[in-house]
């Protein structure tokens, strides 16, 4: 599958709550999303997780994890739809609001793995 371009293209979005919204801490939120082209994204509201340096899946629990700086950060659990989409490809696409209401955007490595 291609990288992804935009995590919220204009027309094609499909957002399958409750699937998509997940603690990974009590001051952080990401949002799993999946479009219609299948392409996947995680946004995150800190954008210090946009420079992820791949994104992992464990194949047993799906639960999500941001490798950063040489450390695994929980992210949540995916449900089965949702882990089947993100199965598909090989990058997501991470986004966050910065401060000054930029957008940051990163396509990242995404394994699927035991963790």
């Amino acid at each position: 599958m291609s990288h992804p371009k935009r995590c919220f293209p204009r027309e094609d979005v499909t957002i399958a709550m409750p699937d998509t919204l997940c603690a990974m801490d009590p001051d952080t939120r990401a949002a799993f999303i999946r479009n219609n082209a299948g392409d996947v994204c995680i946004t995150f509201s800190d954008p210090t997780y946009v420079r992820a340096d791949t994104i992992v899946i464990d194949e047993d629990s799906s639960a999500v994890y941001a490798i950063l700086h040489e450390r695994a950060h929980y992210l949540g659990n995916l449900s089965r739809a949702m882990a089947t989409s993100f199965a598909k490809n090989d990058h997501v696409l991470l986004s966050a609001l910065r401060p000054d209401g930029s957008i940051l955007e990163s396509s990242t490595p995404m394994k699927i793995g035991r963790a």
